[in-house]
């Protein structure tokens, strides 16, 4: 019986030794600081990242369906640089469906980053109501997508139905050096 008891007391005194929290001492409360710049004065910027710099980049696709709708000069993919890697950050488009019988799901974006070919939907929204026999479809996404340098970056489409189709697509983001 005195081992039973012995056990608790010992776990007890090794959870005050041991389990005492100390405070930290505290820093005192700082003053609110103001900034005044004027343009003869401007608030300096360091520059980061200045091995890899950023290129700013953006294009216009297009993909379409059936003989009714022309893309015009937008191509359906273009081609990442050699020895850059592209990061869409916002993708945005205007698609088109000629009829009342197909229903536009989404639009893909298809890209390969290291070496991995994926496909990214992008969800549209129907604008209301049809114009003459035409349905209209908007997408606006913000995204972080990679592409590797030398591969394509392509757009399509999946849809239900007959009818003709197109979607213009526009990609924009950033070339950086790769690794």
């Amino acid at each position: 019986m005195k081992t039973t008891l012995a056990v608790p007391v010992i776990l007890m005194a090794m959870v005050f030794a041991f389990g005492t929290v100390w405070a930290a001492p505290q820093n005192p409360p700082s003053a609110p600081v103001t900034v005044v710049n004027t343009p003869a004065n401007p608030v300096p910027v360091n520059i980061t990242n200045l091995e890899s710099p950023a290129t700013p980049f953006q294009a216009r696709l297009c993909s379409k369906t059936g003989s009714l709708y022309s893309c015009g000069d937008a191509p359906d993919s273009v081609t990442v640089p050699a020895g850059k890697t592209l990061v869409v950050e916002f993708i945005n488009g205007l698609c088109e469906v000629f009829g009342k019988g197909t229903t536009l799901e989404c639009v893909t974006l298809q890209t390969i980053a290291n070496s991995t070919g994926a496909s990214h939907y992008l969800t549209v929204t129907p604008v209301s109501p049809p114009v003459e026999l035409r349905n209209h479809y908007t997408l606006t996404q913000q995204s972080r997508i990679y592409a590797d340098p030398d591969t394509p970056v392509r757009v399509g489409m999946n849809d239900w139905g007959p009818d003709d189709l197109r979607c213009f697509v526009t990609i924009s983001g950033q070339l950086v050096t790769a690794p």
